[in-house]
């Protein structure tokens, strides 16, 4: 999109990950012609690419109900419509499907409703009430944006924020200020999963979670030929958690969802919320990978803690262990620790100031049944999907089962 195609549109999506690029799809089914997807990416779901490509995922973790079609047998059907129903396969009890095939469908579904063309390849500065009176009777919003074309700005009357992980990726105290020391995390944008593969030195992948297992078990596939002199050493600070999904599948229906946090208490719904995620687990089938790269020595699992890193005076990198103190050099880390949460981004706290939309004690939306983050409506409406509607849709609502409810409930309200 062109900085003069910048206007007033009916629905404006910030964000063109999972969530952002379901819900466009869903605004053209139902009709809605005067959308934009606002992304600094022009292509949509880039980072999930690029993510999913990095952190060496074959599989998807959800099963092949959970997709970007019309309904939960789109997936399937556009696999045996291409031939290609080997690639969901039953692991652990559940149907997953291959991220080949996942990504093919959604390109898709991105190219049969020509969503690209609706993305605006700009970051949000910030989203402001529109006062001039000229549209005074219309309510709707300003959205400021820094962009190729030197920015500007569009309007809207409805806003999604569908912007994912934005409260940037999570450093261990330890690491934070050792980003130019062989440190890495496999989530920022420059780190490419190639750049490791012929590395002579040992790699430390830091993380107990899926991300920190699928990573391991590719960067040990491989360097296997080099493991002794090379290894490959994945060390958490528990031993590794078997859980199938991300929360229990009770928590992809919205009568459950609806029951479970029929309460106000915004403190009762963060603890449980909290207490529902399977955070830091893998499933059965990566379990299994995992401990058979262990048993032919392609790979190291270790249950410990860094404790300390250091430079010495000639250079050398130092890091200390919790169990015995031992002592590593030579090598490089890969943090695989996740996401912080939003309290302190800038957008959300701009929005809540500026539109009196309330926020919970750790940073997130608080909104009603709907998504709608209720507040001053008087220039416009804001829904919140993924991550950050947690409140409302559970310890799913950043995965894709939370895209497809979070359309229900602003869509096809």
């Amino acid at each position: 999109m062109k900085k003069s195609d910048y206007g007033l549109y009916e629905w404006a999506i910030v964000g063109g990950g999972i969530h952002g690029t379901y819900l466009a799809y869903k605004l053209r089914e139902a009709g809605v012609q005067s959308y934009v997807i606002i992304d600094p990416n022009s292509k949509l779901m880039s980072n999930w690419n690029r993510n999913t490509r990095n952190c060496g995922q074959t599989h998807l973790r959800s099963p092949d109900q959970h997709n970007l079609g019309e309904n939960g047998e789109s997936l399937l059907g556009y696999a045996i419509s291409g031939r290609r129903l080997h690639e969901i396969q039953n692991l652990s009890g559940f149907e997953r499907p291959t991220l080949g095939l996942f990504n093919d469908h959604c390109r898709d579904t991105i190219y049969r409703n020509k969503l690209e063309e609706a993305v605006l390849d700009a970051t949000v500065k910030s989203i402001k009430p529109y006062q001039e009176g000229g549209h005074k009777r219309r309510p709707f919003v300003k959205i400021e944006v820094e962009d190729p074309y030197e920015g500007g700005c569009l309007f809207a009357s409805n806003v999604i924020l569908a912007m994912g992980q934005i409260g940037g990726t999570r450093w261990p105290s330890w690491a934070k200020s050792h980003t130019d020391s062989g440190f890495h995390h496999v989530f920022e944008k420059d780190f490419r999963i190639e750049d490791f593969y012929r590395l002579d030195k040992k790699i430390y992948v830091v993380g107990g979670g899926i991300t920190a297992a699928q990573l391991a078990i590719k960067l040990a596939e491989l360097r296997q030929s080099k493991f002794g002199r090379y290894p490959v050493i994945m060390i958490s600070r528990n031993p590794l958690r078997v859980q199938e999904l991300d929360a229990r599948a009770l928590w992809t229906r919205l009568d459950y969802i609806e029951h479970a946090l029929w309460t106000r208490d915004i403190n009762f719904r963060e603890g449980l919320v909290r207490k529902e995620r399977n955070e830091g687990t893998i499933p059965e089938h990566i379990h299994a990978a995992l401990m058979e790269r262990s048993r032919s020595h392609a790979l190291e699992l270790r249950v410990d803690e860094v404790t300390r890193f250091r430079i010495r005076d000639d250079g050398q990198k130092i890091m200390n262990f919790k169990i015995g103190e031992k002592e590593e050099e030579d090598f490089v880390v890969v943090l695989a620790t996740g996401f912080n949460g939003p309290n302190g981004n800038k957008i959300l706290k701009q929005l809540s100031r500026d539109f009196n939309l309330p926020l919970s004690g750790l940073g997130y939306p608080i909104l009603d049944d709907d998504l709608e983050w209720i507040g001053d409506a008087s220039y416009g409406r804001f829904y919140v999907s993924g991550e950050l509607s947690s409140l409302t849709l559970g310890p799913l609502a950043g995965n894709i089962r939370g895209a497809q409810m979070s359309a229900q409930l602003i869509v096809d309200r």
